[in-house]
């Protein structure tokens, strides 16, 4: 894993890729660590985790990660989820893609680097325009995993891949989830829905 003290730093999770990756590790992820990684790696100018929100239990459970996350230096997306069949499932994950992707470009211009933690395919034009406006690439996501949960075009076209399973020490936690308190950062909460957004 290479990084570049001196290089400005964005980070952009995609929360549904990255449970499904370290679910397939059979770990679970410690975000505080995230944080300090890239915190240390070069000048982290901003750190986004984005998720589907819906109304029912799992994402009720989520409301204390989200909550921690927002305290702790993260920003926040949210993209509203509904109830129903795979396609109207699937439709709010390409919204997170389109949302996650347009963050990105908007940053292209203020940073040298940008980290995406995804392996979905559809991300790879974004990182061809990315390293067209003069970015690094770097992809964090996971081959170990059968299937794999990363693309072959995707890890072709960045940078850098760093694989999930070679970081663990540096990612995982070691106990349930307890969400600290701590002060509230300047980190704001974007609530996406289909054709609009509320900040």
């Amino acid at each position: 894993m290479y990084f570049d003290k001196s290089e400005r730093l964005a980070v952009f999770i995609d929360g549904p890729e990255l449970r499904g990756a370290m679910g397939a590790l059979g770990v679970d992820v410690d975000f505080k660590k995230i944080y300090q990684l890239f915190e240390h790696a070069g000048h982290l100018l901003r750190i986004t985790f984005y998720h589907i929100e819906r109304e029912d239990d799992e994402q009720h459970s989520m409301r204390p990660l989200i909550d921690w996350l927002e305290y702790n230096g993260f920003s926040t997306v949210a993209c509203q989820g509904r109830e129903g069949d795979s396609p109207a499932r699937r439709g709010n994950k390409n919204f997170l893609n389109v949302r996650l992707a347009v963050d990105a470009l908007v940053m292209a211009e203020q940073v040298d680097h940008i980290v995406i933690f995804s392996g979905d395919a559809v991300l790879g034009p974004l990182i061809d325009a990315l390293k067209w406006r003069g970015c690094r690439v770097s992809i964090f996501s996971t081959l170990r995993a059968r299937p794999p949960m990363i693309a072959d075009d995707l890890r072709r076209k960045a940078d850098q891949l760093v694989d999930l399973a070679d970081i663990l020490d540096e990612i995982t936690k070691d106990r349930a989830y307890d969400p600290p308190r701590g002060k509230r950062s300047s980190a704001k909460t974007v609530r996406s829905k289909d054709s609009a957004m509320e900040q």
